[in-house]
């Protein structure tokens, strides 16, 4: 978001960019308030972390849409349509 002369305006920076990213995006920070300043140690942050599954569809809605685009939903074959892309 910026770059900074002293220790002043990183600190400015980064509260300006915890803000956009807490205003425009609905996923919860991973590390929330985690600064250099931070009483808290890194590693016991990161334990308490939790992971969970996650799925990335996009490329396969693109290129099912794709797939449906030029007629190949036609041919009502779900083998196909995994195997194609």
């Amino acid at each position: 978001m910026g770059t900074a002369r002293d220790a002043g305006e990183l600190q400015r920076l980064r509260r300006q960019a915890e803000h956009y990213m807490t205003t425009h995006y609905a996923q919860q920070l991973a590390i929330p308030h985690l600064t250099e300043d931070s009483s808290e140690d890194v590693d016991a942050i990161v334990d308490r972390l939790s992971f969970t599954k996650t799925y990335h569809l996009f490329a396969y809605e693109f290129l099912s849409a794709w797939y449906a685009l030029i007629g190949f939903d036609a041919l009502a074959s779900p083998l196909l349509k995994d195997l194609a892309p």
